[in-house]
Formats: structure tokens, C-alpha cells, sequence
């Protein structure tokens, strides 16, 4: 039978469902709405190889207070 527990009681995650960490702020549409599908394609991808970029720094500088 299965257990109808919710995410509060459970001890454990689940390890065969799909898991997800997030670090920083999501991206929204509406910063890129305005733009030509490409052109909004391509900002999107220079703001995550940022985000990234930050990230990789904040961890090499210690994992001190929050990512930029």
C-alpha cells in the first residue's frame, strides 16, 4: 500500500523521482518577452553562463554568504 504522507512528515527524499537545488533568482519571460524569439534565446543563455560564472566564483571564494 502506499504511504500518503505529506512532504512534512517524510524523513527521506525520494530517491527515484526526479531532485532539483536551485541557487539565485528564476529567470522570467517577461524580462524577455519583448525580444525576437533568437534574440531572446541567446540573452537567456548569456544570463545563465553568468549566473553559473558567478556561482563557480562564489564557490572558489568559500561558499561564503549568498551567490551573486
Amino acid at each position: 500500500m502506499m504511504s500518503l504522507k505529506s512532504g512534512i512528515e517524510k524523513k527521506f527524499p525520494n530517491c527515484l523521482k526526479k531532485t532539483a537545488c536551485v541557487f539565485g533568482t528564476p529567470f522570467l519571460w517577461d524580462d524577455f518577452k519583448h525580444l525576437e524569439p533568437i534574440e531572446a534565446r541567446e540573452e537567456m543563455a548569456r544570463k545563465l553562463s553568468e549566473a553559473i560564472l558567478n556561482l563557480k566564483d562564489w564557490f572558489q571564494k568559500g561558499v561564503i554568504g549568498i551567490p551573486s
